[in-house]
């Protein structure tokens, strides 16, 4: 994969997020301005970088944390995005929905009723799989 490709999937799931969730925005663009202060400009963060640094602590924890419904809308536009991912069969994209976003799945505490619950979802059928650990 060239450079240019890699930019396009860092756009096409950065983007898939803020449009998911614009409330995260104004934290993406302070990592990034932190990101570029401290690293080579020519080199921006991976999308595992933004997911760790921004999705996983402002969105995911906190939602794997709660309880089962107490903000499903969140939790639909969650499995939302990572079907989106899923929908591309694109290997760069189906990788990071299924790490990014499975795994933190399989581990929440709610993952129990989440598998029923929502178990038409292509993300779930993925976790139940065994594809993702």
């Amino acid at each position: 994969m060239d450079d240019g490709e890699d930019d396009d999937d860092y756009n096409k799931i950065i983007s898939t997020f803020l449009e998911a969730f614009p409330d995260l925005r104004l934290s993406y663009e302070s990592f990034l301005a932190d990101w570029s202060s401290n690293n080579d400009e020519d080199n921006p963060p991976g999308p595992d970088n933004v997911a760790s640094e921004i999705f996983a602590p402002d969105l995911i924890r906190p939602l794997m944390e709660a309880g089962p419904l107490d903000d499903e809308p969140t939790l639909e536009r969650l499995l939302d995005v990572a079907d989106e991912l899923l929908a591309t069969q694109d290997s760069y994209f189906v990788n990071f929905a299924r790490i990014e976003i499975g795994e933190w799945l399989i581990r929440s505490v709610n993952w129990a009723e989440w598998k029923v619950r929502y178990r038409e979802r292509p993300i779930i059928q993925e976790c139940r799989s065994g594809r993702v650990r």
